[in-house]
């Protein structure tokens, strides 16, 4: 006979002697109603039956107890689990055990409500789930439920538990990458309810209700009272501080995602008109949905939940044709589709929230570029440039061709498929690479001063058509990159020198800070990203060099985490966009 089978026939004893009512030797009082079992069983199933017959209690000479807080029925149930090891959860009455079961402390018992709340868990009955696996301190479930209530966040979201959630519930809400939404205008607007309702309930009702919850399954007067005080008074705390909680969960929703309309009722309301700083956060979203044209790389509050039908993704060329794109929430990579009629991708830029990329004729190595955009999953022409040696950014409502042949800078309307020339930039200017700050555009150049390499920088003002040369910088420029965050855009060498940049005051230019060196050896680079605190640089690993052991790994106040990837490129550069799921 194996274990199990041993454990089953011992069972059928327990359930025999408690059928025929054999040895019974102690009494439970329940209102009008007794039950008679035995110390036996209650003692080895109840941490609070064996500390009762421990203590030496009158009750324990007496062999007799008065439960007041469980019903005659529910116990019942109970001695039937503990005799027979029947499972008598059912939907009706598995709360009414729970409770009971967490009193007596049967902890296996305990575990089975729990088992059997997360597994019945809908949206008709998670508040009262909830409302009990939070009185009875219950993680398991409340974990359960938070991922319940991040699947369910559109009915959640309505309900009246919401507005009773802790100001850490809905802070881990409406941070999670995994909330499930409709729409980002819930989660703003369910937030100033959420914070609205300190002022829109009354708070005598919120205490009393508080003070019915938690003296349900208290003994004694005087801790009940003590208990109450102290819930009361965090209560009345809980009330009056939702309103300067407001700007933390404020800052974690995706407001760049919101509608205008939703972000200018927001803006007009009481908690918003009370409180600058969710202000300022709202007019930085309604300025973000003014611009004419985004560029490819995200702030945090336009960062899509796992849940939207986009992705953001980093893109480069693999090899001649061929294109690659890792996934920025989870670094996985994939592959688009590739070019059919060229022979080779020179460059890759985002406007306006597309992929764009330039290539030569397949076959006609001497002909002019041919501009792409990736769009519906594939690569639909858009027209010829005018050069084919060239460097590519946008800006506003435009794309910037670089043409490095004849130092004349084009630039391009993609609604209206219109070209321009800008200006002339310097002549013999060895251009490594392109970006625009502020209302600049930035050249960054090689230039040697007394046989060390520097860096020139030449600053094209965008409003009034000057060029103006700045300070040089030291360190390479051959293969420099630059990309941003919500914080600062930044500039990056081959050396590891890491570059803030800023506009004085007066705006008259740009400056430039070296605040930090990644690394102390040389690194290629192609490109980097960054997703909310995240910074990933692509290139060869400097950790690979011997001399690169003193890597950073994050930059306080700038960058949390940085991660390195050193795929195979080619000549290509790297570009952030956001594409559909599907591409």
């Amino acid at each position: 006979m194996n274990t199990p089978e041993i454990c089953t026939e011992i069972i059928k004893c327990l359930k025999n002697i408690w059928a025929d009512q054999l040895l019974l030797d102690f009494t439970i009082k329940i209102q009008d109603d007794t039950i008679t079992c035995h110390k036996l069983v209650l003692a080895a199933c109840s941490e609070f039956f064996q500390a009762l017959f421990r203590s030496g209690m009158r009750e324990v000479t007496e062999n007799c107890v008065v439960l007041k807080d469980v019903s005659y029925e529910i116990f019942q149930l109970i001695l039937k689990t503990l005799y027979t090891g029947v499972n008598v959860l059912t939907l009706d009455n598995f709360i009414h055990v729970w409770r009971a079961v967490h009193m007596l402390q049967i902890n296996f018992m305990v575990q089975m409500c729990e088992g059997f709340a997360i597994a019945s868990v809908k949206i008709d009955n998670w508040e009262n789930i909830y409302t009990v696996a939070k009185h009875l301190g219950s993680t398991t479930v409340l974990d359960n439920l938070h991922r319940f209530m991040l699947r369910n966040f559109d009915q959640i979201s309505l309900s009246a538990t919401y507005l009773q959630l802790s100001f850490n519930e809905v802070r881990d809400l409406v941070k999670s990458q995994d909330l499930c939404v409709s729409s980002e205008d819930l989660v703003l607007e369910s937030v100033i309810h959420w914070a609205d309702i300190a002022t829109e309930c009354n708070t005598e009702s919120r205490i009393n209700k508080r003070k019915n919850i938690i003296d349900v399954g208290k003994n004694g007067c005087g801790l009940r009272k003590v208990y109450s005080d102290i819930s009361i008074n965090n209560a009345m705390i809980e009330c009056f501080s939702r309103k300067n909680q407001l700007i933390e969960l404020v800052s974690l929703v995706r407001t760049y995602l919101v509608s205008p309309s939703v972000l200018s009722r927001v803006y007009q309301h009481e908690l918003c008109s009370e409180n600058k700083n969710v202000r300022d956060i709202i007019v930085s979203a309604l300025l973000y949905h003014a611009q004419l044209t985004k560029d490819g790389q995200w702030p945090s509050a336009a960062i899509n939940r796992s849940c939207s039908i986009y992705t953001h993704v980093g893109v480069y060329v693999k090899d001649s044709r061929h294109f690659r794109a890792i996934r920025a929430s989870d670094e996985t990579w994939f592959d688009l589709p590739s070019f059919s009629d060229l022979k080779d991708c020179v460059q890759l830029v985002t406007w306006d929230g597309e992929l764009y990329a330039t290539g030569k004729p397949l076959n006609r190595p001497n002909e002019n570029c041919v501009l792409f955009v990736f769009s519906e999953n594939s690569w639909r022409k858009v027209c010829n440039l005018p050069c084919h040696n060239l460097l590519l950014l946008s800006h506003g409502q435009f794309i910037y061709i670089l043409n490095k042949d004849d130092n004349v800078i084009y630039i391009f309307n993609p609604r209206n498929m219109k070209f321009k020339k800008c200006t002339q930039f310097v002549p013999q200017a060895d251009v490594k690479h392109a970006t625009v700050f502020a209302n600049f555009l930035l050249l960054f150049c090689t230039e040697t001063h007394n046989r060390v390499e520097g860096t020139a920088v030449h600053q094209f003002d965008l409003s009034s058509n000057v060029w103006t040369k700045l300070d040089p910088l030291d360190g390479p420029a051959e293969q420099l990159i630059s990309f941003k965050n919500d914080k600062h855009s930044y500039i990056l060498q081959t050396n590891g020198s890491l570059w803030v940049m800023s506009q004085p005051i007066p705006l008259n230019g740009i400056d430039f800070k070296c605040i930090c060196k990644l690394w102390n050896c040389d690194k290629k680079l192609h490109g980097a990203l960054t997703y909310n605190d995240k910074l990933i640089i692509f290139g060869n690993d400097p950790l690979n060099d011997p001399k690169g052991a003193n890597k950073l790994v994050t930059v306080p106040g700038h960058v949390g985490k940085i991660k390195h990837w050193g795929h195979a490129f080619k000549s290509s550069n790297f570009v952030p966009v956001t594409l559909l799921k599907t591409s």
